[in-house]
C-alpha cells in the first residue's frame, strides 16, 4: 500500500506501467498555454473602454481592475468576487484596502488571501505611479472618485453587482476577439513576463508575484524582442568562452 511518504518511483510495475501509458496516450488533459496580456493589449483593452456604451463608473473600474491585475500580477480571486452578489469581507477586497502615500506616487493594496495564503495572514503589495497612460495608480484614483460606498468590495459595477471572473472574461472577448487564448489569468502571465523583457531579475518577478517557488518560472513568456536582443549581443561577441574539456584538467 502506499504510504504518505512513499515515493511513485518505489513501484517498479506501477511506474513503468503508467509511463508506457503516459508515452502512448500522452497528455491528454494538457492545453494551450494561455496568452500573456502585453502592454499593447492594454492599450487597446482601454480604447475600447473609451469608445464603449459603459457607463463612466464602469470604464473607470473596468481599467483601474485591468492594470491593478497586471502590474500587480494578482490571481483573479485576488480581486473579483465569485458572484455579482456574493462577498467575503474576510477575503475579498474593500475601498478600505487601497491607500496611497502623501504624494501619491505609491499606492498599497492589501491582499487579505490568495492560495498560497491559506492562513489568510494577508499581505501588502505596492504599485508605483507612472508618467504614462497606463498608471494604476491613477486609473485607482479616478476610479475612487465614483462616489463609491465605504463597506463592500472595491470593484462595483454601477448596477450594483459586485466585479467577477465571468465579467472580466466578457470585456477580454470585446476587446480582444482576435486573440486566442487569453483568459483572466494572462494578466499575471503579462505582469510577469513584462518585468522579464524590462529586465527584472528572478527574484523580483518572484517578489511581485508572491511566488513561494520556482514555478513561477512557466508563467515567463520571452518575447521575439527579447530573442532578438540577446541573440544579437551574442552574435556581437568578439570572443566567447573556450568549451570545457574534462580531459585538459
Amino acid at each position: 500500500m502506499l504510504g504518505q511518504f512513499s515515493r511513485l518511483s518505489d513501484f517498479n510495475i506501477l511506474f513503468h506501467t503508467l509511463r508506457g501509458i503516459r508515452r502512448s496516450q500522452g497528455n491528454l488533459s494538457s492545453r494551450p498555454p494561455r496568452s500573456p496580456i502585453t502592454i499593447q493589449h492594454l492599450h487597446i483593452i482601454l480604447d475600447y473602454l473609451n469608445h464603449s456604451g459603459f457607463s463612466p463608473t464602469d470604464k473607470a473600474m473596468f481599467q483601474a481592475a485591468s492594470l491593478l491585475a497586471f502590474f500587480g500580477l494578482l490571481r483573479v480571486s485576488e480581486y473579483t468576487c465569485p458572484s455579482p452578489c456574493r462577498f467575503d469581507p474576510t477575503s475579498h477586497l474593500q475601498v478600505s484596502n487601497v491607500s496611497f502615500n502623501a504624494n501619491f506616487t505609491m499606492m498599497l493594496v492589501r491582499i487579505k488571501a490568495s492560495k498560497t495564503d491559506p492562513f489568510r495572514q494577508g499581505t501588502t503589495i505596492r504599485l508605483s505611479s507612472l508618467s504614462h497612460r497606463l498608471c494604476p495608480v491613477a486609473a485607482m484614483r479616478i476610479y475612487l472618485q465614483q462616489n463609491l460606498p465605504q463597506t463592500g468590495p472595491l470593484f462595483v459595477r454601477s448596477n450594483g453587482q459586485f466585479f467577477t471572473r465571468r465579467q472580466l472574461v466578457t470585456l477580454l472577448n470585446l476587446a480582444l476577439p482576435n486573440v486566442p487564448n487569453i483568459n483572466t489569468h494572462s494578466f499575471r502571465i503579462g505582469g510577469a513576463s513584462a518585468a522579464l523583457s524590462s529586465g527584472a531579475s528572478d527574484s523580483i518577478i518572484r517578489s511581485l508575484g508572491r511566488w513561494t517557488s520556482d514555478c513561477y518560472l512557466r508563467y515567463l513568456r520571452i518575447s521575439d524582442n527579447d530573442i532578438h536582443h540577446f541573440q544579437s549581443r551574442i552574435a556581437s561577441l568578439t570572443l566567447t568562452s573556450t568549451i570545457w574539456d574534462p580531459d585538459k584538467w
